[in-house]
């Protein structure tokens, strides 16, 4: 059953990845990409090439995330003035994209050979990620955009964690890799942060713990929650508008919104 008008995500939504065009686009290239991989070994089967080449195309998509936040200077939105791409250096223009996510701890690991080791186990062929950067450059949609509808803002993550799973599903039917939808996290936090916060009031912080082995989004929005908690001394329900808000909190007198 298709979802009624208004609560279309890809209507309600700015994330590219609630786009169906958008992800057959990118699954397209997997697709590309694979077809030129060359392997560390010539008989590697064709579910290999597609994981190396989904690697690479993910890779791509944090870096452009990156890049649209001005996080790092753009070299596959737009190359540095002064310095020449050619289709016979796409992956290693894509390659120089990469290492700056090297810089940071908090996307260091997506290029460490132990946790992605598909990503250093073969490369596409220059043409083919030069087709890739082309369409980064020239036609894709920006992935940085604001909250909107309730919907979380492109910095907090979100549309990375939801193009990995669109792009992985070897990867996925094998380790369950499914992001928890905002809506989700609300309604868990709804239910125990909110209460806690009504039974701690008097705890300054007040401390969260989070058990998962995920991308750290309850905490992300755990902080929207705790900003008024904070700021106005009431910490409001997103998920269950019958529930009542907690009350009591103490505000910090603080000036700009938490990192």
């Amino acid at each position: 059953m298709a979802p009624a008008p208004d609560r279309d995500p890809a209507r309600l939504s700015l994330n590219p990845a609630d786009r169906p065009a958008f992800r057959r686009t990118l699954l397209r290239f997997v697709d590309h990409l694979a077809s030129t991989v060359s392997s560390r070994g010539d008989d590697a089967d064709q579910q290999h090439r597609q994981d190396i080449a989904a690697a690479w195309v993910y890779v791509s998509a944090v870096a452009v995330w990156v890049e649209d936040h001005g996080l790092v200077p753009p070299l596959i939105r737009s190359g540095p003035p002064g310095l020449v791409r050619n289709r016979a250096s796409g992956a290693l223009w894509l390659g120089r994209a990469f290492q700056q996510l090297a810089v940071h701890p908090a996307t260091q690991w997506l290029l460490h050979p132990a946790y992605n080791p598909t990503l250093w186990a073969g490369t596409p062929s220059p043409s083919a990620c030069t087709a890739l950067i082309d369409w980064w450059a020239s036609e894709a949609p920006t992935l940085s955009y604001p909250s909107v509808s309730g919907y979380p803002a492109s910095i907090t993550g979100w549309p990375i964690g939801d193009l990995l799973q669109h792009l992985s599903p070897h990867r996925r039917s094998r380790h369950a890799l499914v992001q928890t939808p905002h809506f989700v996290a609300d309604l868990i936090l709804d239910r125990t942060l909110i209460p806690a916060a009504a039974k701690f009031s008097d705890e300054v912080p007040l401390r969260l713990v989070d058990p998962t082995c995920g991308t750290g989004h309850f905490l992300i929005r755990a902080v929207d929650y705790l900003w008024p908690w904070y700021t106005t001394g009431i910490m409001r329900p997103r998920a269950v508008p019958s529930q009542p808000a907690a009350t009591g909190g103490t505000s910090t007198q603080r000036s700009g919104r938490p990192g």
